[in-house]
């Protein structure tokens, strides 16, 4: 696999085609915890927070020392991250802590 050529289409913002050429290394090369990776890099910066996790997971499962779980810790940092949420009560706004709203959606899948 040519990580070179695939982080090179990624800066471009070429995702589709960076994540054609990883499947195709993947139909032969299924236990490349790289190319999960960087699956799961492309998923990131579409914005498929639930297709990272997986990637991420899945190159985990493959090599526990893969870059993928530096990425997954802080895939999950940001979805853990309170957002603070304001709303209007009585003419004013009151701050409330809660769960960051990607955290939510997650729940939901």
């Amino acid at each position: 696999m040519d990580s070179e050529k695939i982080n090179r289409l990624i800066a471009e913002n070429n995702l589709e085609k960076a994540l054609a050429y990883i499947d195709e290394w993947l139909s032969n090369h299924s236990k490349d915890d790289k190319a999960y990776y960087l699956k799961g890099l492309v998923f990131w910066k579409q914005g498929n927070w639930k297709l990272t996790i997986e990637n991420y997971l899945k190159a985990i499962e493959i090599n526990p020392n893969s870059p993928a779980k530096q990425a997954y810790e802080m895939v999950m940092n940001i979805i853990n991250f309170p957002i603070p949420i304001y709303t209007i009560r009585n003419h004013g706004l009151k701050n409330q802590n809660k769960q960051g709203p990607i955290y939510q959606h997650l729940q939901t899948l």
